[in-house]
């Protein structure tokens, strides 16, 4: 199944810009930052069998440590005052993506030249 979900995620790989930034510098302006988007990733490790599936009423979990979701609280100061507004967001800590994708990768050639 990892290996499946490490094929699948590495065709997820392309260029994206920041919403934000488009908003603020235009589609030109906005820089190009090359990844996946961790929704993407997040859903095919689910389709898998690698993660909770997202939307089913709780929050999602994953013992895969490249996957992240976290969940926060509105905050407020002392006058009542929103400061942070409540929220949730997936993210990836690329550098343990990367890892598992170059291991996949491996493990695909090592099939490869085992058949030839």
């Amino acid at each position: 199944a990892e290996l499946a979900a490490a094929k699948r995620i590495a065709s997820e790989l392309g260029f994206y810009q920041w919403n934000d930034a488009v908003a603020e510098k235009g589609e030109d302006g906005a820089r190009l930052h090359f990844g996946v988007r961790a929704q993407a990733v997040w859903a095919i490790m689910a389709d898998e069998g690698l993660a909770d599936p997202v939307g089913i009423g709780a929050d999602p979990t994953s013992r895969h440590a490249f996957l992240c979701w976290d969940r926060w609280a509105e905050e407020r100061d002392a006058e009542g005052r929103i400061v942070r507004a409540a929220g949730e967001r997936f993210g990836i800590r690329p550098d343990q993506l990367a890892l598992f994708l170059i291991a996949a990768q491996e493990a695909r050639l090592a099939a490869l030249e085992a058949a030839a």
